[in-house]
């Protein structure tokens, strides 16, 4: 089967004659090499290759450049989580899978939680959990005949660059009502006859619920007409702080607004692989 590598390649550009029928046959057995090797699974360590190359020139560029801190004054100071570490400090780690968050064969990426873990253990240092989530094609879902005829299928590439432009764009948001991302890093993932290039994107843990759950517990802050209507109002001055800064998250629902648990009045928005600078995808905000 070769290298699965990432980007274009992953995807044949032509199956000659034998069209959709080849297309499905050789998707379907990366699915089965990936699914039967396992590389993601709870106690695995993995160690990042390095920082995942990634290429935005083909993102917008905008005239008007984000600010470099939010001002002293700003409503959103007040919530400033501090990070834990930083891209340079986790290619000298290691990661340990502790739990599965978000996987399977009908997502666009698997998301576990993770552990920090140095080479050389240090019992010094506090705990370190994060969130990585793997961007790994293979397990994407397969296009039907009339996605793949129209080229409406999304790529692991399409994903990383959205979401990595999305994370550059609103650095200042980072530690708010985004989680902190300490970078993009690049694994080699090794079947029975194959390997796959897989970036994983490194980010805060955060300790929370999405507002759907919040919302059936019946959380005190939704206990009122009114304090749900403040509630909603400030998940709109979250959503505004994200649109002033020229980004469209692409796939706001519920799910991808998480509620801290020692800050209920906030939300942390998360998800942004389908980030709506290209709107092919993208519906209304």
């Amino acid at each position: 089967m070769g290298e699965m590598s990432r980007g274009e390649e992953f995807y044949p550009p032509d199956f000659g004659g034998e069209g959709l029928e080849a297309h499905v046959r050789y998707w379907s057995k990366m699915q089965e090499a990936a699914c039967a090797a396992r590389p993601l699974m709870v106690g695995r360590k993995l160690v990042p290759d390095g920082l995942w190359n990634a290429d935005l020139n083909d993102a917008p560029d905008f005239h008007s450049k984000p600010e470099d801190q939010l001002p002293g004054d700003h409503w959103l100071c007040k919530y400033k989580r501090p990070a834990i570490t930083n891209a340079q400090r986790i290619l000298k780690d290691c990661f340990t899978l502790i739990e599965p968050i978000r996987t399977g064969t009908d997502e666009y990426a698997q998301v576990w939680l993770a552990q920090c873990t140095p080479v050389d253990p240090d019992p010094n240092l506090p705990d370190r959990s994060i969130v990585i989530k793997f961007f790994q094609e293979s397990l994407f879902l397969i296009p039907g005949i009339y996605e793949w005829t129209l080229g409406e299928y999304f790529k692991a590439s399409d994903l990383i660059i959205r979401e990595l432009w999305a994370n550059t764009r609103l650095a200042t948001l980072q530690g708010t009502i985004l989680p902190h991302s300490y970078g993009f890093f690049q694994f080699t993932f090794t079947y029975e006859d194959a390997q796959e290039l897989v970036c994983g994107h490194a980010m805060e843990f955060i300790s929370g619920e999405p507002l759907t759950e919040s919302l059936v517990r019946q959380s005190p802050f939704y206990s009122t007409p009114k304090q749900r209507e403040l509630q909603i109002s400030r998940l709109l001055h979250c959503i505004s702080e994200i649109h002033w800064r020229c980004v469209a998250h692409g796939d706001l629902r519920p799910s991808n607004s998480l509620v801290p648990h020692d800050h209920p009045e906030i939300f942390v928005i998360i998800d942004f692989g389908l980030e709506g600078w290209n709107d092919l995808f993208v519906g209304p905000e």
